[in-house]
């Protein structure tokens, strides 16, 4: 950042800091450079003034301006339980209109200024300055906004969800545009990479004031290079062009909802710098123009300069063939293969020659000739959209599954491209709609990804054997992508038509987790209530089953049973049962469950084919009781009950089922026959309280705690007690109800670190102040001490 001092009667030797300068030309040939400097240069300043301003860049200043003027956390534990109050009622908050949104949080505010004002501390050192009332608003705000956490961004999120959504389309389908072609000045080349993964991290902070010092970062990257060397020609138009690329680049799937957000939601009108309304402004323009039609034109024109190949020197016919596509110019493409088919054989070695020159010579005809790509004619017809040089080449012999040094196929790229005219006659002439490229994505993946609706309708309804829940590399389906970028009508178009919501990509995350809005939720809803059992039937059925033999063999190589684990099934049969059963539970199909616990009495014997022919064994629909070999009081004599205490491969029993998924019912009926509530699995030695707190499930901690049997403070494979996975959680219930039953916060897990250690990291005051008052048995002085080590470790 440039640095200048001025000189003046009133203050000599003022020190300011440039933030960036403009060069203006005026019409007699002459210019002028505007400065924008960051603070007042002349002028009286009141000293007391100065002393009584506070510097708030982030939560973390605000949070701790709050505790330092009145050393307690009284007014953060006030703010937080309005929070917590607000979040806990049903305000429909996502479904409200903008202005519907202000007024709650605005209210909010209202609410948590006044009680911070009813402070004895606060309010003296308002009544002596106004600018200490200032901050106090800004540190009020701040805080509150990171009370809320996600739930005010999910809220803005379900405001903007169209228009993130054709923002979004945009941007996914302009990832081939580089700096150059934005006029980017080299000197910046170096700084784009750690601008960008600073930007990247926009949706990782939940308040105006951290996004905005987000954004602070990103400009700053743009002052001085990695050697220290200072820029000083960088000017507003050159932020403007490297942000735009930077937002093209990022993988930021709301960026209408942040704008909407930091404009809106500032209810505090103190302004540290004009920096802060700069940023702003300067992000509105990058993504109106990046929704302008001029970016589209340009992107259009860049599109066509990067298809352009450059062959070899002695390849002119071929080159002639590739520019001859490009340009789009179908009516002398026959002719001009037509005449290289004759040309081809006057130069043949012979006429059966198979030497590589001649195999060049003749392939153009078979559509085998490749670029420097190795994309073949109809690849790059398929690129281009030319529909009716695609025509041409499908009457001919050409490999409808080739594919290029990036692993796609023409498929591929129509897709990519939204050509939907020339992807149905891709399909119609067979070309495989499954195929995977590099990443293991499909055409599907693809469409969904760059948002093409039309192309997602055409793969759906145009092939009968469209496998819609394929898996990339990255775990993810295509109603995965779909749901990340918020496409609403392409969610619902894969929800109508099979795609599954149990399938979790390699982060552990289901579509639930990722869904960007309340939209998106609902969708999931109201379309998986009832399709999404029998999803996980099926896949459960295509997973498992058919490694069964495999699965069982691993159960009975890599563990074996002992007083920790779960009892390993005796057979194959009772095995699959373990399996069937822990589905079951997770459906909440209580008389299921019950049947393969061997509950049911049964007074007559069904063989397979009549249980087969049933919906489930215990099915009580008019087809299923009226069938021919119907008996209404006939009950499976069930051969492979398992034991109580049986696992999977993973070492999950039914308990940990119920646990796990909240089945209360289920739970008590497995704890009254006997199930063991100690037991662990295998991998990551949970316990059935381990996993209800973890999932958060009170009743089903409450249960487990009833048993007498049941361990409170069980430790798993990382050493953790399920009271430290309820301070991760941040549940003050869960924490009291484990602390009354005698958990001990005390206990370290493997690294040596402690749940009082983990409350200070997380900055959680009134689990904090729980543990505080359950260690009643130390000196008050360490107590204090652990009080002054959270604030050193915090500030």
């Amino acid at each position: 950042m440039k640095t200048v001092i001025f000189q003046n009667q009133e203050v000599s030797n003022v020190t300011v800091d440039i933030l960036f300068e403009e060069t203006h030309y005026s019409g007699d040939n002459k210019k002028y450079i505007v400065w924008c400097i960051d603070k007042q240069l002349f002028g009286e300043k009141d000293q007391s003034t100065l002393e009584t301003t506070f510097l708030l860049s982030t939560v973390h200043d605000c949070k701790y301006f709050l505790w330092r003027q009145t050393r307690e956390f009284g007014v953060l534990e006030n703010i937080q339980e309005l929070c917590l109050n607000f979040l806990s009622q049903e305000n429909n908050f996502e479904t409200e209109s903008l202005q519907g949104q202000k007024d709650l949080i605005g209210n909010l505010y209202s609410q948590c200024l006044q009680v911070s004002l009813k402070h004895v501390i606060f309010k003296e050192k308002v009544m002596k300055n106004v600018q200490f009332l200032d901050s106090l608003k800004l540190a009020v705000e701040t805080y509150m906004q990171y009370c809320l956490g996600k739930k005010l961004m999910y809220g803005v999120n379900s405001l903007q969800h169209y228009s993130d959504s054709v923002f979004n389309k945009i941007v996914r389908n302009s990832s081939d545009i580089k700096v150059e072609d934005l006029n980017i000045s080299s000197e910046l080349y170096s700084m784009l990479n750690p601008a960008k993964y600073e930007l990247s991290k926009l949706n990782k902070y939940s308040t105006v004031l951290d996004k905005i010092y987000c954004l602070k970062k990103v400009f700053n990257y743009f002052f001085e290079n990695v050697n220290g060397v200072e820029i000083f020609c960088f000017t507003s138009d050159d932020f403007l062009q490297t942000l735009v690329y930077l937002i093209l680049k990022c993988n930021v799937n709301n960026w209408i909802a942040n704008l909407t957000y930091l404009i809106e939601f500032k209810f505090c009108t103190l302004e540290v710098s004009s920096q802060n309304s700069f940023l702003i402004t300067t992000l509105e323009a990058a993504l109106e123009y990046i929704k302008s039609n001029e970016f589209l034109a340009i992107k259009s024109n860049l599109i066509n300069q990067m298809t352009a190949d450059n062959l070899k020197e002695n390849e002119t016919f071929f080159e002639m063939i590739y520019n001859n596509i490009r340009s789009g110019s179908f009516k002398s493409l026959p002719d001009l293969i037509e005449n290289k088919q004759n040309l081809c054989r006057l130069k043949l070695c012979h006429p059966l020659c198979m030497c590589s020159n001649c195999e060049n010579l003749v392939g153009v005809i078979g559509n085998k000739v490749t670029n420097k790509n190795n994309q073949n004619l109809l690849i790059y017809a398929s690129l281009q959209g030319h529909i009716d040089v695609v025509q041409f080449l499908l009457s001919g012999d050409c490999d409808l599954n080739a594919l290029d040094s990036s692993g796609k196929s023409a498929l591929h790229y129509a897709a990519s491209k939204g050509f939907q005219d020339i992807l149905l006659f891709l399909v119609n002439a067979g070309a495989d709609v499954n195929i995977l490229d590099t990443y293991k994505n499909t055409a599907l993946h693809i469409a969904c990804d760059k948002g093409h609706e039309n192309c997602v309708k055409a793969l759906i309804f145009s092939s009968a054997f469209l496998e819609i829940n394929l898996q990339n590399t990255s775990g993810e389906t295509p109603l995965f992508l779909a749901t990340k970028w918020a496409y609403f009508d392409i969610v619902r178009l894969l929800l109508e038509n099979g795609a599954s919501v149990c399938l979790k990509n390699n982060r552990n995350q289901t579509v639930y987790k990722i869904a960007p809005n309340y939209y998106v939720t609902k969708l999931f809803e109201n379309f998986c209530k009832e399709n999404s059992n029998n999803i996980s039937r099926e896949i459960h059925d295509t997973k498992n089953y058919a490694s069964l033999d495999q699965s069982y063999q691993d159960l009975s190589n890599e563990f074996s049973s002992g007083k920790d684990y779960g009892a390993k099934p005796k057979s194959k049969d009772e095995f699959k049962t373990v399996n069937l059963l822990l589905k079951a539970i997770e459906n909440n199909d209580l008389p299921l469950a019950c049947f393969y616990l061997g509950f049911t009495a049964s007074s007559s014997k069904l063989n397979s084919s009549d249980l087969l022919s049933r919906c489930h064994p215990l099915c009580a629909c008019k087809k299923c009781v009226n069938g021919p070999d119907s008996d209404s009081e006939a009950v499976q004599d069930f051969k492979n009950i398992p034991n109580i205490n049986a696992c999977n491969v993973n070492g999950h029993t039914a308990l940990h089922a119920a646990a796990k998924f909240g089945r209360t019912e289920i739970l008590r009926i497995l704890l009254d026959s006997g199930a063991l509530p100690n037991l662990k699995t295998y991998r990551t030695s949970s316990t059935p309280l381990h996993l209800a707190v973890l999932t958060q499930q009170t009743q089903i901690i409450r249960e487990l705690l009833k048993c007498g049997t049941c361990a409170v403070d069980p430790q798993d494979a990382k050493g953790n007690t399920p009271l430290y996975y309820a301070c991760l959680k941040n549940d003050v219930r869960i924490v009291e109800l484990l602390l009354a039953n005698g958990a001990d916060c005390r206990k370290k897990n493997y690294n040596g670190k402690s749940v009082l250690q983990e409350a200070e990291n997380k900055n959680q005051y009134r689990i904090f102040r729980l543990l505080k008052e359950s260690l009643s048995s130390f000196k008050r002085d360490d107590v204090q001490n652990s009080e002054s080590d959270l604030f050193d470790s915090l500030f």
